[in-house]
């Protein structure tokens, strides 16, 4: 299939335009100086309802070249659809949707504002499958990114842990009170590099604490946020901007070198394996992070070698995880259609109003898990109770605390003094209270919150 715009194949397709389509659409296209045009589209599964469309999930699709075939494949069986993209072999989408399980029409079809070719259809009964995703319910999750409230960075955190449990234990307790039932934490191999077995007493030590408070733990292993190398020396906050001391894992020029990751492969694998073997059946963590928002040619609008070292690193750490013989499912988030082949249960980020990012429209139901979201003032708590929980989607609000990390401002905010009018990010600030009160009233209800009796002042 070729399109200069929104082009698919339909399924399942009923007398009254119920059913499902598969979508190729364009996001932006250009000419790059060396690898000539290119365009960059989103690969949606979406679901056809009497009352409009349902996106159910997308994955990122880098660099395709304008005029080239693509090609796309879709099964059926049953409530289970498997799409599969250039690779035949591993779907890069896997979606429980038990609306429509009848046969219907089969249809091709491109929007009124594109033009479209299509070549070698087939069609045909479905035999063998691939394992369909899994189908936990996470409507329950009411979570938050946690980072310690007095750490540049979760790095920071984790290496002087020892030094802050009290403060840990104290905002984790904030974290039950105001009616959040998940945190979500980043690792950092470079903090098992220097401490190994002690690193696993830290994570322990939280996990107990995060336990006594009610409060279930997911783990991320890898992240391509944050321009800070990775150290174990931290400086200060830059005053304005935010999330100014992150620092990416492994790191971009590991990332970006397949000699460096090869290099640190044994590494690497003593890291992810060392932590999943030693919390493989643990009950107090629902759910592995291979890699948060890998970023590949998003940043390049190219294949590049990146590229190819995101999909090695989480096909590596996938199979060091489940190695280990883990009860605990994995999932990958966004940036790049590889997250998702890669992936027990759907995951996605949205973030209303920026560009690019999430499924607003989404409507996959309880097995779908929104990791990040809270973006003021386009996001509020209010607003991802009506746009995701309502949808029956459990979420992760970016971030519990209103701390050092910066993630107050805004992205793109000037260097400088001047506060925000409000926070972009946290719900929490160090000394207890909320940002709003309304907003914890949203999430808790209002029959958990009048008993809480913290504000009667």
């Amino acid at each position: 299939m070729t399109s200069t715009s929104a082009a698919g194949i339909q399924i399942r397709l009923g007398d009254d335009g119920t059913g499902y389509a598969v979508c190729l659409r364009e996001v932006e296209r250009g000419v790059h100086p060396e690898h000539g045009p290119w365009e960059r589209p989103l690969l949606q599964l979406m679901r056809m309802e009497a009352g409009g469309w349902k996106l159910l999930q997308e994955a990122k699709v880098m660099d395709c070249r304008d005029s080239e075939l693509r090609k796309i494949k879709v099964q059926a069986k049953g409530p289970d659809i498997f799409v599969y993209y250039q690779d035949m072999e591993t779907p890069v989408i896997r979606e429980f949707d038990d609306t429509f399980q009848q046969p219907g029409k089969v249809a091709l079809w491109k929007d009124h504002t594109g033009s479209g070719m299509y070549d070698n259809v087939e069609i045909g009964p479905v035999s063998e499958t691939p394992t369909p995703s899994l189908r936990t319910d996470w409507s329950w999750v009411r979570g938050a990114i946690y980072v310690r409230s007095d750490a540049v960075n979760s790095v920071e955190m984790w290496h002087d842990y020892w030094d802050h449990t009290a403060t840990v234990d104290r905002e984790l307790a904030l974290a039950s009170t105001y009616g959040f039932n998940m945190v979500q934490v980043y690792l950092h191999w470079i903090v098992w590099d220097a401490a190994g077995e002690d690193y696993l007493k830290r994570i322990d030590d939280f996990l107990t604490r995060a336990d006594k408070h009610g409060l279930k733990v997911n783990l991320i292993f890898w992240d391509d946020c944050g321009h800070v190398e990775p150290s174990l020396e931290f400086a200060a906050a830059i005053p304005g901007r935010h999330n100014s001391q992150m620092m990416p894992n492994p790191s971009h020029k590991i990332r970006d070198s397949k000699k460096l990751l090869e290099e640190h492969k044994e590494r690497f694998q003593s890291y992810v394996s060392g932590i999943a073997a030693r919390f493989k059946d643990d009950g107090r963590i629902s759910f592995w992070q291979l890699y948060n928002e890998a970023m590949g040619a998003k940043e390049t609008y190219r294949v590049s070698e990146t590229d190819g070292n995101i999909d090695t690193l989480l096909k590596w750490t996938r199979d060091w995880i489940k190695g280990t013989g883990t009860t605990v499912p994995v999932t990958a988030t966004y940036g790049g259609f590889q997250g998702a082949k890669y992936s027990d249960f759907p995951t996605y980020h949205s973030y209303s109003g920026a560009p690019d990012q999430g499924l607003p429209n989404a409507d996959g139901g309880p097995e779908h898990l929104c990791t990040e979201t809270l973006n003021r003032p386009n996001a509020g708590m209010g607003k991802i109770m009506s746009d995701i929980v309502a949808k029956k989607n459990g979420f992760v609000a970016w971030e519990l605390m209103i701390g050092r990390d910066n993630c107050r401002y805004p992205w793109g905010h000037p260097d400088g003094l001047d506060e925000p009018a409000q926070p972009f990010h946290g719900v929490i600030y160090p000394d207890g209270h909320p940002w709003d009160v309304e907003e914890v009233k949203a999430m808790m209800g209002e029959e958990k919150f009048n008993k809480l009796g913290l504000f009667e002042v």
